[in-house]
């Protein structure tokens, strides 16, 4: 009896040994998820090559996972029991990632949140040399523990938000958090209710504009020097000409918090109301516009391929102009995988700044519709298709106008022929419906 009760117990050992065991996936063509994993996968690593992209694309439990490298799309929920990321270029669109137990952590990872997607955080998470990007109406909720941010910059852009409900929040090594890029038409804050912030060493959080802002009614230590500094009364940008009301306990823009307290900052000469990607033919095509010039010299253009190393492809310079212009710039490299734009915007005075990055799917976008060519003379323009589906072409001027409809079914290309009220406008927004999928794009109309 005494031997039957060894093996019983030797069998669950091995048995609860077993369960414990971990999978691992290479992953070395692009994947879906749903047709391959699962609703959940408990230790497991996704060992994801470069250029791959795996596509989270049904609501995901990940019990201890681990995703080295590659691409990851999330276009579902994803529920983390923990998850480690390293090294990964990772997107999510409309949907929550939610670290809901032990420590998530991001280390070497390029993270972009769209739509209204977020990361609602319900435990602790650690960011270490990463770089996140939220934009349109995205956030990051920090809720349930400690956030260790580490050699990072976290940067909310458009209607987005940073808020922290729990704590500390802890920024190390020269991390930042950025709310808004310099647009005045930003509304992105920081806001921490109630937990303790902690900046160390050259951290430090910066809002741009005087439409962005900082909410604490605690104070923020500087970690590095034992200081601690209260912002409630911080008044520098609030109050005065084209300026908030003071409203406590918000700071707003242009304003640094670091280890020497806070600061008022002097706003750039500009401001971007919009920038756009599109691919046209064999090339992309850079749009945006401008507002409020004063002392602004020019635009380098900068690329990249993972949204992290950044190369300058090209100069613009300024128009001169006290009420605003719209710029152009195209890029006719050779792109075949998704390709991560930004501008950086020089003063007379040397004084620099970026606006928000951008992306854009080359290969994907080229084989659904391209307009040519661009610029559109004698207001006709060609449109080509990927399918012979009914497709809808609609044609606005840059404030919203409706200015021409039309429809076609049956063919691939097809010729549009704009009205004689077109050729009072230099820009014009083409919108493509076909095969349920909406692709816009901004022609210059050349009279």
């Amino acid at each position: 009896m005494k031997n039957i009760s060894i093996l019983l117990s030797f069998l669950l050992v091995i048995l609860g040994y077993n369960s414990q065991a971990q999978t691992t996936y290479t992953v070395s063509s692009n994947t879906s998820w749903n047709s391959t994993y699962g609703s959940s996968c408990s230790n497991c690593i996704f060992n994801i090559s470069s250029g791959v992209t795996l596509a989270i694309d049904r609501s995901v439990t990940c019990n201890t996972c681990t995703f080295n490298g590659g691409k990851i799309d999330m276009t579902d929920n994803v529920n983390c029991q923990p998850c480690t990321f390293s090294g990964n270029t990772i997107t999510i669109k409309d949907k929550v990632l939610k670290p809901n137990s032990g420590t998530t952590s991001f280390s070497n990872v390029n993270f972009t949140a769209n739509g209204d997607g977020s990361i609602l955080a319900n435990t602790a998470v650690t960011i270490t040399s990463s770089t996140f990007t939220f934009n349109s109406t995205t956030f990051f909720k920090n809720n349930g523990g400690q956030l260790d941010v580490t050699s990072s910059i976290l940067t909310f852009n458009d209607d987005t938000y940073f808020l922290a409900t729990a704590g500390p929040v802890n920024l190390k090594t020269s991390s930042k958090l950025i709310a808004g890029n310099g647009t005045v038409s930003s509304t992105a804050y920081i806001k921490m209710n109630g937990p303790t912030l902690n900046v160390y060493d050259a951290s430090l959080i910066s809002i741009k504009n005087k439409n962005n802002s900082y909410f604490n009614w605690g104070s923020y230590n500087a970690a590095t020097t034992g200081s601690s500094y209260s912002t409630t009364s911080f008044t520098a940008t609030c109050g005065g000409s084209g300026q908030h009301a003071c409203s406590t306990p918000n700071v707003y823009g242009c304003a640094t918090l670091n280890a020497a307290g806070a600061s008022a900052c002097s706003l750039l000469p500009v401001s971007i109301n919009d920038f756009t990607a599109e691919y046209i033919s064999n090339h992309v095509e850079l749009v945006w516009s401008t507002s409020e010039e004063i002392n602004f010299d020019h635009f380098s253009i900068e690329r990249s391929t993972d949204g992290a190393n950044w190369q300058s492809i090209g100069i613009v310079y300024s128009k001169y102009s006290s009420t605003g212009n719209t710029y152009d710039f195209s890029d006719g490299a050779y792109l075949d995988n998704t390709a991560y734009y930004r501008l950086q915007i020089v003063d007379k005075d040397g004084r620099t700044s970026y606006t928000k990055i951008i992306s854009i799917d080359a290969g994907t976008t080229a084989s659904l519709v391209s307009i040519y060519p661009n610029p559109v003379t004698n207001l006709t323009f060609n449109i080509k298709l990927s399918s012979a589906d009914a497709t809808v072409v609609n044609v606005f001027t840059m404030d919203g106008r409706l200015l021409f409809m039309t429809s076609f079914d049956g063919q691939t290309q097809y010729q549009v022929k704009l009205p004689q009220s077109a050729s009072a406008s230099t820009y014009l927004i083409v919108q493509v419906i076909s095969k349920g999928q909406a692709n816009t794009f901004n022609i210059i109309n050349r009279k």
